[in-house]
């Protein structure tokens, strides 16, 4: 389709699509999703359940097995991207044919971000350490 012209041969067109800006929060790495969920202290320190509406619109319920900390990634398989076309197409003909939603999909990976407080008040740091002993 690319470059006609009479009397000459055509070539590929191709076309690259490059993703600006980060959409609803979600970064891809891949056929993966991460997304970043920023809490306070005291959301971190109570680990509830939370919810995240994906990028076709359901809601998928994060529920993280041990105390957050900044270091915390939440894995849920199977919830990131379709995965990429790649291959021979005469061969995977069977995979490259289904629908983006029958494919394989990568993961979306949750990432905490944690806004500690600026400062503590003196009588609430005695508190804080004989709670830790």
């Amino acid at each position: 389709m690319g470059n006609k012209a009479f009397g000459a041969h055509t070539s590929d067109l191709v076309v690259n699509f490059k993703l600006k800006e980060p959409c609803g929060g979600f970064v891809r790495d891949g056929d993966d999703l991460i997304y970043h969920v920023n809490l306070s202290l005291i959301e971190a320190l109570e680990s509830k359940p939370s919810s995240i509406k994906t990028l076709d619109g359901r809601s998928v319920l994060i529920t993280p097995n041990e105390q957050i900390c900044p270091q915390t990634q939440v894995c849920i398989e199977g919830e990131g991207m379709p995965a990429e076309m790649t291959g021979n197409f005469v061969v995977d003909a069977k995979e490259q044919l289904l629908a983006p939603c029958a494919r394989k999909r990568g993961n979306l990976i949750v990432k905490y971000n944690i806004s500690f407080p600026k400062k503590i008040l003196h009588q609430h740091k005695e508190t804080i350490l004989a709670a830790l002993q």
